[in-house]
This record gives C-alpha cells, sequence and structure tokens, in this order.
C-alpha cells in the first residue's frame, strides 16, 4: 500500500481552518467585482445593472480571479476529501455537499428573475428545471439561472475525474496521474480536441492540479517532482490567467493590468506554500470555520439577485447605503441557507442516499451477481 492511501485514515477528516478563510475571500472578492464592476461594465447591451460604484473599481476589477482561487482550493480540499475514501462515499458527499444549498439558491434567483420581469434575467421553467440538475453546464450550451453557476460545471468535471480513480482503484497512483494530466492539458491548451479538451479542462486544470500537489506535500512533505508540479502548473497558471485578462478587454472594456494578475497569482501560490508549510498559525484556527460556511451559499446567491436589487433601488437610495446594505444582506441570506437548509437537511439527505444506494446495489448484486457496481464498497 502506498503511504498515500497508508496514512489515509490520520489525515483523512482533518480540517485546514486556514481555507476557510481564503474560501470567504474568493467569494467575497467574485461578489465585489460582480456588484462594483461586472455588473456596470461592457459593451452595449453586456451590462447587468444601471449601479455603479467606481471607488472601488481599480481593485475590484480583478475580483473574478477568486473563481481561479476556488479551483486552487479545491484541487487541495477534494483530494483530502477523498483519501481514504470510497466511490460511494465520495459520491455520497459531495452530492449533499453541493445539493441542497444549490437548489434553494437557483430556485431563489429564478423566483427574483421572474419577478423582477427584466430582460436582462430571462428565464424559464424548462431552463430553471434543467440547472435544478446543476448538469445544464456540461452540455455546452447551457442557459443558467445565474451566470456565476459557470464555475460549478468545471467542479463537477473535477470531482468525476476523482471519482473514476476511486472507482477503478487507481488512488494509489495520483502523484504519475497528475503528471500525465498537466502534460495533457499543456498539449491540449495549444493543440485543442474537442472531447479531450473538455474532459481535462486545459484552460483550468494547472489550478487543480497545483491543489493536488499542495495537498501531497501538505501529508507527505516536499520531494522534486512535487516542485515539479508545483512550478509546472503555476507558469501554466501564469499563461492562462493573462490570456483570461485579455479575453475580459473584449468582454468589459477596460483593460486589466498583466502585472497585478500575475501578481495575485502568485500570491495565491505563496499562499498555499504557506499553508502547507504549516507557517500561517494565525489563519488556522477554528474561528473561521463560520467564514468557510458562508462562502458556498454566498457566491451561489449574491449575483443577479444583488443586480436586482441594485436595478430596484439605484435612484432612490445613496449608493453607498446601497452597496454595503446589499452586501450585509447577501452575507446574512448565506448564513441563513447555511443554517436552516445545509446543516438542517444535508445528513438528512446523506442518510436517505445511503440507504437508496444500499438497495439499489443488493437489489444490483441479485440480479446481476457477476457485475461489479461502481457505487459498491471494495472488500
Amino acid at each position: 500500500m502506498s503511504h498515500l492511501s497508508a496514512t489515509a485514515t490520520d489525515l483523512r477528516h482533518e480540517r485546514v481552518h486556514a481555507l476557510d478563510s481564503l474560501r470567504f475571500v474568493a467569494a467575497f472578492s467574485v461578489l465585489l467585482f460582480h456588484y462594483t464592476f461586472r455588473g456596470a461594465a461592457g459593451h452595449a447591451g453586456n451590462a447587468f445593472t444601471s449601479f455603479n460604484y467606481p471607488p472601488l473599481w481599480a481593485l475590484s476589477r480583478y475580483g473574478y480571479l477568486g473563481v481561479n482561487l476556488f479551483f486552487l482550493i479545491s484541487g487541495f480540499v477534494i483530494l483530502m476529501t477523498a483519501n481514504g475514501s470510497t466511490p460511494k462515499r465520495f459520491f455520497i458527499s459531495r452530492f449533499v455537499r453541493l445539493y441542497p444549498a444549490y437548489w434553494v439558491c437557483c430556485s431563489l434567483t429564478f423566483i427574483a428573475a421572474a419577478l423582477a420581469a427584466d430582460s436582462r434575467f430571462t428565464t424559464s421553467i424548462p431552463a430553471y428545471l434543467e440547472n435544478m440538475t446543476m448538469l445544464n453546464g456540461l452540455t455546452g450550451k447551457a442557459n443558467f439561472v445565474d451566470s456565476a453557476y459557470w464555475s460549478l460545471a468545471v467542479e463537477l468535471k473535477f470531482y468525476f475525474l476523482v471519482f473514476c480513480l476511486l472507482a477503478l482503484r487507481q488512488f494509489g497512483r495520483l502523484k504519475p496521474l497528475l503528471g500525465i494530466w498537466f502534460a495533457g492539458a499543456v498539449i491540449f491548451h495549444f493543440h485543442s480536441v474537442k472531447c479531450l479538451h473538455f474532459l481535462l479542462m486545459p484552460d483550468f486544470a494547472a489550478y487543480f492540479i497545483a491543489g493536488a500537489a499542495f495537498y501531497l506535500a501538505y501529508r507527505e512533505g516536499w520531494s522534486p517532482y512535487k516542485v515539479f508540479l508545483v512550478l509546472g502548473a503555476f507558469f501554466m497558471v501564469l499563461l492562462c490567467g493573462l490570456e483570461e485578462a485579455k479575453r475580459h478587454v473584449v468582454d468589459y472594456g477596460p483593460p486589466c493590468s498583466d502585472w497585478v494578475v500575475a501578481g495575485c497569482l502568485t500570491a495565491f501560490f505563496a499562499v498555499f506554500f504557506l499553508i502547507t508549510s504549516r507557517r500561517l498559525q494565525a489563519l488556522c484556527s477554528p474561528k473561521w470555520l463560520f467564514l468557510g460556511t458562508l462562502t458556498y451559499p454566498l457566491y451561489l446567491l449574491h449575483q443577479n439577485i444583488g443586480y436586482i436589487i441594485f436595478n430596484q433601488f439605484h435612484n432612490r437610495i445613496n449608493k453607498h447605503l446601497l452597496f454595503f446594505g446589499v452586501t450585509g444582506l447577501m452575507i446574512i441570506a448565506a448564513g441563513c441557507v447555511h443554517t436552516f437548509v445545509e446543516r438542517r437537511y444535508s445528513s438528512r439527505l446523506r442518510n436517505l442516499l445511503e440507504r437508496f444506494l444500499q438497495v439499489t446495489l443488493i437489489h444490483s448484486s441479485k440480479s446481476a451477481p457477476s457485475t461489479n457496481s461502481l457505487l459498491r464498497e471494495p472488500k
């Protein structure tokens, strides 16, 4: 058994509290990007709101990089979740983590858009039902209830790759497979092949690979191979990040500074190096857990609902009061979703799924005893 598998029981349930604060920083930076820059930015017909908040433009225009930070965090956290797990447990943990809050937030966003009767936020019941599966972002023709949901499709692809490793019992070969993924991501970034581009995600793979390498270093210490993975992923992140910044010029007009983008991405890696080396003790306190619990519902709720409120009140309320009021409202709403949805129903959903899968697997084994289900617990 590999060292990675042998030590699974030691660290599988450990929570890295520094990542809770990073999650909140990522979500809040995306909120600032949407509220103070993206909403009113863009060419004709591309803006979502008439609300304008110039004081933060110089900073908040780079807030979209919070999504990139999320991907880096996911590479670390999902590997920690999967280590020592089984396909069934991993599937259930991800389903329970994603769907309860998502169903509520997606429904609230749909209702807000329907009540607003604003052509900038049009949606339909078929689109809403498709969104509720969370799989619509994988079709390539997604009609998102909230455009912030695009990143969920990227996350789901990564979860699927990890699930496949568990199902095929290849998690012990994670290290060489990360190197293969990195090589494929580099190749297909420059020579795109549609089906492989879809699965390998060359534009974002380096974030997940770097996060995974940081996790391996966190567990086992550094080695030349892990340093190679992190440095290789870092240069790929810089390349993709600067290309993304250029696309933002096309979409939103004002150019981003390449130096600022590169500096932010470098800072992400520097912070992860410090976390991996256990040198950020100030951020390792459980007190940051509360911020981490707000992150997911805050990300899901804030964008379109915030835009709709801005459009309704920007001519009636002082802009500073409106900005801080809506921001505070979204944080409170995120806390409510966590308290009254995630904490209340996640364990119930987990138990329901476990019973359903257990019954399904028993029935499957009786009807086809020679067939092994992907979700069966290993012996």
